[in-house]
């Protein structure tokens, strides 16, 4: 942990990558009862959380991937971290990584819509069942208003001590559309 590392990938443009390491890094500082790794990653936060409130979303715009990986990991800082600063940011994040999903899902369908940036096919394979399981943490993570009849199981062992619980007012765009909507969004500002 007191190495330098790589810049580029302490960039908070690799968002996915700097929720992790900010994670790693402010639960080993909290743990261990040091100041230096703490304050290091409460920088790294504050970068990251300022990155994404600047662009109003993530690097890797509404990927299925990266956002799944996001709700995930924001899901396990939220669970574990106990500084008073961190967590405003990480719930911010996390709210924004479900209104992501919420924002690009289209309910007739059941599809999470373009564009994106690096989705890996994830939804449009016939015989892949990566979009099962996106639908499925929705599923998990929603109220019972939200069933795709996957007859998911609520919280899975990964999953069983945190709390990803979908915000309950973005709950409805999985459920319906009551009419056409288009999303307008800049993706970057350079």
């Amino acid at each position: 942990m007191r190495g330098d590392p790589d810049p580029k990938r302490q960039a908070p443009g690799y968002n996915n990558i700097a929720v992790m390491g900010s994670y790693d890094t402010l639960v080993a500082g909290e743990t261990l009862g040091d100041g230096e790794l703490v304050n290091r990653s409460l920088k790294r936060l504050r970068d990251l959380h300022a990155y994404v409130e600047d662009s109003g979303t993530f690097t890797e715009y509404n990927s299925p991937t990266y956002t799944m990986i996001d709700v995930r990991d924001l899901a396990t800082f939220r669970h574990h971290v106990r500084h008073p600063e961190a967590k405003p940011m990480v719930d911010d994040l996390f709210r924004l990584a479900w209104e992501v999903i919420a924002h690009h899902f289209h309910a007739p369908t059941r599809q999470w819509s373009g564009p994106n940036s690096r989705s890996y096919n994830v939804l449009t394979r016939r015989r892949d069942d990566r979009n099962r399981g996106v639908l499925r943490t929705i599923e998990e993570w929603a109220t019972d208003a939200v069933d795709f009849g996957l007859k998911t199981l609520k919280h899975e062992p990964e999953w069983a001590c945190m709390d990803a619980r979908c915000p309950a007012d973005l709950e409805s765009y999985f459920i319906s559309t009551d009419s056409p909507r288009s999303i307008v969004e800049l993706m970057a500002k350079r």
